[in-house]
């Protein structure tokens, strides 16, 4: 069937600005917007049905497709606590050394793209390894004076550096068109973080960024930490290609 058209009349593609604007509402996350319990079986929008709008808005190129690979570390950690287990997390060297062989792929490949750290000291760590492979890579944190910050995100933007390193601060607030690639060192148990996360790689063509983008998504044995497992299925599910 063709989507576009419902009793007759074409769909109106500018109409639906306000329901890309509603995938990075905060609130309409909340009420499962990304998380496809609306999605799923179809919306009824100005009186048309579409029957699957994530792959209607990623066909039409108002999102991107998300082609992501799941890295298995290995590891296992006996933890509830999320901030405790990204600690643990970041000091296992050779859970890092997978990152940075990550991180030089990347690099090699020309991709822009956002690392999010599992925690502020692993962000620095990141940035030393990185050097040593002599990967030129920046970081923003909270405490990255304005200034600094935009000169970095401008010669990000120019391509004149491909690796941007973070904790969280990039998951909302900053916008970065043309960023084609996320690798996820740290598990998230918050669907609205991992959404905010997300959407920095979902701005299809038509809203200024790409076709396709790559996320990186490392997965460790988190036995008392089920959260995070379930938001792989729940957002994969209905945003990614594999």
């Amino acid at each position: 069937h063709d989507a576009r058209r419902r009793n007759g009349h074409p769909l109106d593609f500018g109409r639906l600005k306000d329901v890309v604007q509603g995938l990075r509402d905060p609130n309409a996350r909340i009420k499962g917007l990304l998380l496809g319990e609306n999605f799923r079986t179809g919306v009824a929008y100005h009186g048309h049905l579409i029957e699957d709008p994530i792959h209607y808005l990623q066909h039409n190129k108002y999102l991107a497709t998300l082609e992501c690979e799941l890295l298995e570390t290995g590891i296992s950690v006996i933890d509830s606590d999320e901030h405790s287990i990204c600690r643990q997390l970041a000091l296992n060297s050779n859970r890092n050394s997978k990152i940075v062989d990550q991180i030089q792929i990347a690099h090699q490949s020309q991709e822009s793209t956002a690392v999010f750290g599992c925690t502020l000291d692993h962000v620095f760590a990141l940035k030393v390894m990185c050097s040593k492979r002599l990967i030129p890579c920046e970081i923003i944190v909270g405490e990255t004076p304005q200034n600094e910050r935009l000169e970095i995100l401008r010669r990000f933007k120019d391509r004149q550096f491909f690796i941007l390193l973070n904790l969280d601060i990039l998951s909302t607030g900053i916008d970065i068109p043309k960023l084609q690639k996320l690798i996820l060192t740290r598990p998230i148990g918050s669907p609205i973080l991992y959404s905010q996360i997300l959407g920095r790689a979902l701005r299809g063509p038509k809203n200024g960024g790409n076709s396709s983008n790559k996320v990186v998504n490392l997965k460790d044995n988190l036995m008392h930490f089920p959260n995070a497992n379930l938001l792989y299925s729940h957002f994969w599910e209905d945003w990614v290609r594999h």
